[in-house]
């Protein structure tokens, strides 16, 4: 009997890529940076991480980023799970093929502490329905993970009559 090769097709999507800073008001200003390159679907297959595609594991990573002068991005993993599963190192790799549009590079460039949020959500071979659920929530409650901190120096505006 010949053993027989089993291809497994392993995805990541970037859910969200936004930059924000807080306004004088407090609400966040939402900045969506466009990319003139960006990771293809085989830089994520080759990046998952090895091990968590083995057990099927998915999993989901948040990078903060800063602009770079070249228009490349700079990130660091602010969330990762599961924790040590390799899913925030193997997002850091696959953000290194990320390139700013020279518009976007302005516009960011001109906003000091703004940073770019990447959000990458890994998805095994076989998920289950709670598991893309369960990616999906933890997305969500990271939305503001790469917001400056409240300026609580600024004062508070009186609403217009």
């Amino acid at each position: 009997m010949k053993p027989r090769a089993v291809a497994f097709s392993a995805a990541a999507f970037i859910a969200i890529t936004t930059a924000a800073l807080a306004q004088q008001d407090g609400s966040p200003f939402i900045f969506i940076p466009e990319f003139e390159a960006q990771p293809t679907q085989g830089d994520y297959i080759a990046n998952y991480p090895r091990q968590a595609l083995r057990e099927n594991v998915s999993g989901i990573a948040v990078l903060c980023c800063d602009e770079r002068g070249d228009r490349s991005l700079d990130c660091a993993v602010n969330l990762e799970w599961p924790e040590e599963r390799g899913f925030g190192a193997a997002s850091l790799v696959a953000a290194r093929a990320y390139r700013l549009t020279p518009q976007s590079h302005a516009d960011l460039a001109a906003r000091p502490g703004v940073k770019v949020r990447l959000s990458v959500r890994w998805v095994g071979p076989v998920p289950s329905p709670e598991t893309i659920e369960d990616l999906r929530r933890r997305d969500r409650e990271s939305l503001e993970a790469c917001l400056p901190p409240p300026d609580h120096s600024a004062p508070d505006l009186a609403p217009v009559p």
